[in-house]
């Protein structure tokens, strides 16, 4: 295998600044140095060996001090699928003598439209959905950088890559850091319930319902949805919690981790296949609640029961 050496860089007197030979899947135009962050200095490139045909190598550059455990793959080119827990079997390791670069080889996605998604490692060795980069770029070799369907500006991902290459990147901003220190929230004041799914009446197929914060009983939390139509198309909905700019930190639906506790209307609901909640009969609800058990010390939910009354 020949070693690849992607790209110089020179240190001015004022500034670092950095030349990219590489270009994208489109045209010859070479790569501008990323944008870092105030004084975060670009780390020296790796020399990486070229993969086999059939696999991709891809380097990020992070900073280490906002991504203090490394990254983890998601997406439906990576193995992990759309699984954050999955994708911890898929984690980039530290290039070895190096501090800020991070590399992982995978199977080159079945289609190149397939993306794969890095995902920011807390300190605890977690990972979720709010942990994406929202500023990325390819510093040398074929590829491309695309946001998703949902949230483009924050959920940036690889799509169209080649198979025995080395990709070098830089992520320069987060979502959420993923080591960014903890914030002790209340859920009275903090937290945006919703309810999404393809259920919801009117809209788009993931249109949201939100609930308003109810009262605080032994402990738990009580929200209320009010005139909300479940339409009986039998496909999946879940309740989540969100934080302002979008940050989630909790989803719950049959076979979540918790669970979600039906209780009320129960021969309304069924299974929408891989444990999620299908509705079975379009029906309108005056008012539905759910209560959550809020685990102060550990800041995680333990527990969510949603209460739909009888008709």
């Amino acid at each position: 295998m020949k070693k690849l050496k992607f790209f110089a860089f020179a240190l001015a007197a004022s500034a670092l600044a950095f030349t990219f030979t590489a270009c994208n899947n489109d045209d010859d135009t070479p790569v501008p140095p990323p944008a870092l962050p105030p004084g975060e200095v670009m780390e020296d490139p790796p020399e990486l060996t070229a993969p086999e045909a059939d696999y991709v190598t891809i380097a990020i550059h992070v900073n280490t001090t906002a991504a203090c455990n490394g990254m983890s793959v998601v997406g439906q080119g990576s193995p992990a699928g759309w699984s954050p827990g999955q994708s911890l079997n898929y984690q980039f390791t530290r290039v070895e003598g190096k501090n800020n670069w991070y590399v992982i080889t995978l199977p080159l996605p079945a289609d190149p439209e397939h993306p794969i998604r890095p995902l920011g490692i807390t300190e605890a060795g977690t990972t979720d959905w709010e942990f994406n980069a929202s500023a990325m770029e390819i510093l040398e070799g074929p590829g491309e950088i695309v946001g998703s369907g949902y949230h483009a500006d924050r959920e940036l991902q690889f799509i169209n890559l080649e198979g025995g290459t080395v990709v070098l990147a830089a992520i320069t901003a987060w979502h959420v850091e993923p080591c960014a220190p903890p914030v002790v929230l209340d859920p009275t004041t903090d937290w945006t319930v919703q309810i999404h799914g393809s259920t919801i009446s009117g809209g788009d197929a993931w249109e949201q319902a939100d609930a308003t914060f109810t009262s605080t009983e032994n402990g738990t939390f009580v929200f209320t949805f009010t005139d909300v139509t479940m339409n009986g198309d039998g496909l999946a909905f879940g309740v989540r919690i969100m934080l302002e700019g979008g940050r989630q930190i909790g989803w719950f639906s049959r076979g979540s981790d918790p669970e979600l506790i039906i209780t009320g209307d129960e021969t309304n609901f069924g299974e929408a296949g891989g444990g999620n909640v299908s509705v079975l009969e379009t029906r309108t609800y005056a008012a539905i609640t759910i209560t959550f058990e809020w685990d102060v010390a550990e800041q995680e939910v333990t527990s969510a029961t949603i209460y739909f009354p009888a008709p």
